[in-house]
């Protein structure tokens, strides 16, 4: 056996191991039991400033189309659709935020003040997102009971 392929054998023995069974120290599951803790509260965190953020938008919608409305008024306008349309999109969200972003914008289109609606339309790409947001809207419209696709999926 020569030096060279002597170094070669050693060098990856010392950089890897294969073994078919693997011991779990108290180190690593403690790891794994604070990263999932760390992972539900960032759920939680989040799910907190979500509801916060649909409580905002509820004190302010439903709300008329702009006039003469300043470009910081529509802007802010604009956002707010962005995120509720955001938040209406099936498989993202805990179902309950679903339902709350879908109740507002049914409201404003109830009302026929659609502008920013629109304009937060508009900025999809995807058409099948679109696709699925309209079935939703149509669902609740022909059975405004609360019948939705939400709650058969």
């Amino acid at each position: 056996m020569s030096i060279a392929s002597h170094t070669s054998e050693t060098a990856s023995s010392l950089y890897t191991t294969t073994s078919s069974n693997t011991q779990w120290g108290p180190g690593a599951i403690a790891g794994k039991a604070i990263l999932a803790m760390g992972k539900a509260i960032i759920r939680g965190v989040d799910y907190l400033v979500i509801l916060r953020r649909i409580s905002a938008i509820k004190s302010v919608i439903p709300c008329s189309d702009p006039g003469a409305a300043d470009s910081a008024h529509s802007k802010k306008f604009e956002t707010m659709f962005s995120d509720l349309l955001e938040l209406s999109r099936r498989g993202l969200y805990p179902e309950s935020i679903q339902i709350q972003a879908m109740d507002i914008l049914v409201a404003q289109i109830a009302r026929g003040h659609t502008h920013y609606l629109r304009l937060s339309l508009s900025k999809w790409e995807e058409h099948t997102e679109m696709v699925g947001f309209l079935s939703e809207i149509i669902a609740i419209a022909l059975f405004p009971t609360g019948a939705s696709l939400l709650k058969h999926s």
